[in-house]
């Protein structure tokens, strides 16, 4: 194979590597306490968030390493006291090394739609229990290399707790992608998602409006792409992050931070390893 097209087809391989671990990069998530609330009617949430993500390969196969910023953008809008509409939009900068080639790009994700309504609510003196379900759609709206080109329906549940100082969270989507997909000779791919959070609330200088929370996070992620009708899955990636964090409040501001440390991973030989994580973000209520 001449040099030149060994080259494009490595190019190749890593936009498709590329799409695959920014699929679903582009949300706003992590700091999950309190995502089973929804804002009161006719406030507004505004999120920026931004992501520090790494993969490697394997040591078995040749050296690769891929290095991703993601910048997020979240507005929340309360229409009523149970639904609120929600919009999310990233941009990326990706570094990609193989071969002793580096290879940098930047680009707009994908946009997210969600709709999120309130099932239940309790509000009692000892504790506030919110209960939540989610519709996302992920439209292919991302410049080439930063979309998956095609439409994905999320539809998911959440649930918080607090009691006393202390604040619990739990959350699940499941990820159909490709839903509009005419290819009868594909099967459709999907993800999904569990994740489990715990954070206390440290008032600091006795003030109501300004605290502390230490906040630790569970995440399990289990992505399968788009595979053959006629092949048998075999690219199913499976991850575990345990990811310690924090959130600072003051007044209606958020300040929020987060490690994820990849505890367990299961990939195919040919995939890359996720490396640890980080991400920072910024919360506001008006």
């Amino acid at each position: 194979m001449l040099p030149s097209n060994k080259m494009k087809q490595y190019s190749y391989y890593w936009l498709l590597l590329g799409i695959f671990i920014l699929a679903g990069e582009s949300s706003a998530g992590g700091i999950s306490v309190d995502a089973g609330l929804t804002p009161a009617e006719n406030r507004w949430m505004i999120r920026v968030q931004s992501r520090q993500m790494g993969a490697s390969s394997q040591p078995s196969t040749p050296a690769r390493q891929m290095k991703v910023q993601a910048n997020v953008l979240m507005a929340a809008y309360g229409l009523r006291p149970n639904i609120t509409l929600i919009g999310m939009q990233g941009w990326m900068n990706r570094e990609m090394t193989m071969m002793g080639a580096v290879n940098e790009s930047s680009g707009r994700a994908d946009l997210n739609l969600i709709i999120k309504y309130l099932i239940h609510r309790t509000n009692t003196r000892d504790q506030t229990l919110g209960i939540a379900a989610t519709t996302k759609l992920t439209l292919p709206t991302g410049e080439v290399g930063f979309s998956d080109d095609y439409w994905s329906f999320t539809p998911g549940v959440y649930l918080s707790l607090r009691r006393g100082t202390w604040a619990m969270d739990a959350s699940t989507t499941y990820r159909i992608q490709d839903m509009f997909s005419q290819q009868d000779a594909m099967d459709r791919g999907w993800e999904y998602t569990l994740d489990g959070a715990v954070a206390r609330q440290l008032p600091l200088g006795g003030l109501k409006n300004m605290a502390l929370a230490p906040v630790l996070e569970f995440n399990l992620l289990v992505d399968q792409g788009d595979h053959s009708s006629s092949a048998e899955p075999s690219d199913t990636e499976s991850v575990v992050f345990l990811s310690p964090g924090f959130k600072y409040t003051y007044g209606s501001m958020i300040l929020e931070s987060l490690i994820q440390v990849p505890v367990w991973e299961s990939v195919p030989i040919t995939s890359l390893e996720k490396e640890v994580r980080w991400r920072v973000g910024l919360r506001l209520m008006f």
